[in-house]
């Protein structure tokens, strides 16, 4: 049905005229009523959209929480084994004392030349590299060419650092590291403490203890076991005889002893006592490994 334009009749569909005010007829057909809007609210797909929303942030959240642990853990095991080549190049390798005075605590930076093997002018170049979080430490113009792998365990202030030799002897060394303010510095070589290398004895306290000849001599025994482990590190040895040998130049004397030793593979293995000049009560004990 169609209605007219002036007075809104209802008329029909082929009509020309109203029959009501006789108008001409321009017919308008009336539309279908509009479907009613939905009457449903959206609010919980709003929930559900949110709390994937929130789902996605946290979990995001956790994994740049890991992320950024994971690269601090990275930087810190980094300036562990950096501190702790710094120890070993300077002490044993190039004998340079401005690297063992970066890596141990400043009581002790005036003090490095006690620990340190030699004289600059007779240690080895050592190259730096890193290999993964491994930091290596290659010497190649010394008579035997060998590396050092250095890794640390990122500890935030207390790490372990295993050193594993490799040329053609091999050998695993083990160090301490600690957070000392804002550095970090050894504290502790392949089971002796810094303290002890450097010839003093730490109380319970921490304090150090010892007269002169008691820190002499003790200084003097980590000299002889840090040029021991040096020559185990770098030569080619079948016996006690040949480390023996290796240290005739500085009159060393070697006594054979059998003894419990800490730090050793078995409750009783065969420990040399090296002697300095004959001074049978300043000894510094090695193990026999072969």
């Amino acid at each position: 049905m169609a209605h007219c334009t002036q007075c809104g009749t209802t008329i029909p569909d082929d009509a020309a005229f109203c029959a009501s005010c006789g108008a001409a007829s321009v017919p308008v057909t009336s539309s279908p009523v509009a479907a009613p809007a939905s009457s449903g609210s959206k609010a919980p797909l709003l929930i559900v959209v949110g709390v994937l929303v929130l789902a996605l942030l946290a979990g995001g959240g956790w994994f740049l929480k890991g992320y950024l642990d994971d690269k601090a853990a990275q930087k810190r095991a980094r300036a562990q084994a950096e501190v702790a080549a710094d120890f070993v190049e300077g002490a044993f390798i190039s004998y340079d004392t401005r690297l063992v005075a970066k890596s141990v605590s400043r009581d002790y930076a005036d003090r490095v030349d006690e620990v340190v093997e030699g004289s600059s002018e007779d240690g080895a170049k050592v190259n730096r590299k890193w290999d993964g979080d491994v930091l290596v430490l290659s010497v190649r113009d010394a008579d035997s060419p060998y590396e050092v792998a250095i890794e640390a365990d990122g500890d935030k202030e207390s790490a372990e650092v295993t050193l594993d030799v490799t040329g053609e002897s091999e050998q695993s060394l083990f160090m301490t590291v600690e957070l000392d303010g804002s550095r970090w510095v050894v504290v502790e070589f392949n089971g002796s403490s810094i303290a002890s290398m450097f010839g003093d004895e730490e109380s319970s306290d921490g304090s150090s203890s010892g007269g002169g000849d008691e820190r002499a001599c003790q200084a003097n025994q980590r000299t002889i076991e840090g040029a021991v482990q040096q020559y185990l590190a770098t030569d080619e040895y079948n016996s006690i005889d040949d480390i023996s040998g290796a240290l005739d130049y500085s009159n060393y004397l070697i006594g054979d002893y059998i003894k419990d030793v800490p730090y050793c593979p078995s409750d009783e293995s065969s420990t040399y006592y090296i002697y300095d000049d004959g001074t049978t009560d300043c000894a510094a004990g090695i193990h026999d490994h072969f």
